[in-house]
């Protein structure tokens, strides 16, 4: 779906060893990615990309993948636009960055990466074995009311563990763990 100039913005060899380490959580303004933006990509080439994601992640990876990139919209409308500090600091949807490293195989090894504010992915697949790291899940707001007036909370489970954890250790546990 790229065009030559898109795909020359998109890929990287697999030496690269810069574009694997290149990724956070930072927001653009803090941070400079390399890659395609989502936001200069189209409608057919979004939908191939989470595609790919649905098909490397598990649906619950997946799903919670959305829905931390989703909360960065919900920031935008809260903070009224696109980030803060005068406007430099640019977070939403539309601040994610693509990029593949190493040519798509069934037996060599290559990577995708995608994140921006808060998430990011680095899926280093090689035949069937799928590596997810190092990747980054945060949310910021961590709830929030979706369009369809559901509460979302894309870290809820695993918040709700960690303090069900904390609260099943007694006072000098607590102290020792925290």
């Amino acid at each position: 779906t790229l065009s030559d100039t898109e795909r020359d913005n998109v890929l990287f060899d697999w030496t690269d060893n810069t574009q694997k380490q290149r990724w956070s959580n930072l927001p653009e303004g803090l941070y400079e990615r390399a890659g395609l933006m989502w936001g200069d990509m189209s409608e057919t080439q979004q939908n191939a990309w989470l595609a790919l994601m649905r098909a490397t992640l598990s649906a619950e990876g997946y799903n919670r993948v959305i829905a931390e990139w989703n909360a960065d919209d919900v920031l935008v409308a809260q903070q009224g636009g696109g980030g803060g500090g005068g406007g430099q600091l640019l977070f939403g949807t539309q601040y994610y960055w693509i990029a593949l490293i190493g040519t798509p195989s069934e037996t060599e090894p290559w990577q995708w990466q995608w994140g921006g504010h808060h998430v990011t992915v680095n899926a280093t697949i090689v035949g069937s074995n799928i590596a997810l790291t190092p990747s980054f899940i945060g949310c910021q707001p961590c709830e929030y009311t979706d369009a369809n007036g559901n509460t979302v909370r894309p870290l809820g489970d695993i918040e709700d563990e960690a303090f069900a954890l904390v609260n099943a250790l007694d006072a000098t546990q607590q102290q020792a763990a925290i």
